[in-house]
């Protein structure tokens, strides 16, 4: 079920998925009406602008549809919003936002996780080039994928799998990026790596 609820007066608006878990749940970074929700197969696109506040309004009508073959596990947007990755059990797609179009994507054998884009969420538009690179995780492996012409790269082997991955900027001015990751290992499942 999608659901809309208004914090300051508690009225909500929902509509029916037709699935009964929601996955993965992203804002995009820079237009705040649009969120990207994985539900099973279907990535859905909501714009919540159209949204009015009464009951009778449904979301429905506002939602771009993107299916993928396998269940949704991690769903990112590029630090300017010009990119959107999706992990599903065995494929990670990126699909360019503008219009949509599905651009590029990357098989594996291994279950996958998580995924996450290598960039600042205060990235200038134009940033995403040839340089702009994803993480992503499986059991037992992080990878880097420069998903613009590159083959994705193998780049640590943590203990488990991996459960999630976030990407952040240090806060000391340097611009320079680190990940996050954590894993089912009972012991060191919280790990921190420069990106370089």
């Amino acid at each position: 079920m999608n659901a809309y609820y208004s914090l300051t007066n508690a009225q909500s608006s929902s509509s029916k998925s037709g699935f009964s878990t929601v996955n993965p749940l992203r804002f995009h970074p820079h237009q705040p009406n649009l969120v990207a929700a994985g539900f099973s197969t279907t990535l859905s696109i909501i714009d919540i602008s159209s949204y009015k506040n009464d009951s009778n309004s449904s979301l429905s009508s506002s939602t771009k549809t993107l299916t993928t073959n396998r269940d949704i596990s991690s769903i990112d947007w590029s630090g300017d919003g010009l990119y959107l990755v999706a992990a599903s059990e065995d494929t990670i797609c990126v699909w360019e936002t503008s219009h949509w179009k599905m651009i590029t994507q990357h098989n594996t054998q291994n279950k996958l996780t998580s995924c996450v884009f290598l960039s600042s969420a205060t990235a200038p538009s134009g940033s995403s080039d040839k340089s702009m690179r994803i993480a992503f995780g499986e059991y037992e492996a992080i990878s880097v994928w420069q998903f613009l012409g590159g083959n994705p790269t193998r780049v640590s082997a943590p203990m488990g799998t991996v459960t999630a991955l976030a990407c952040g900027t240090r806060s000391d001015g340097s611009g320079k990026l680190f990940l996050a990751s954590t894993s089912s290992s009972k012991d060191n499942n919280l790990k921190i790596w420069h990106v370089v």
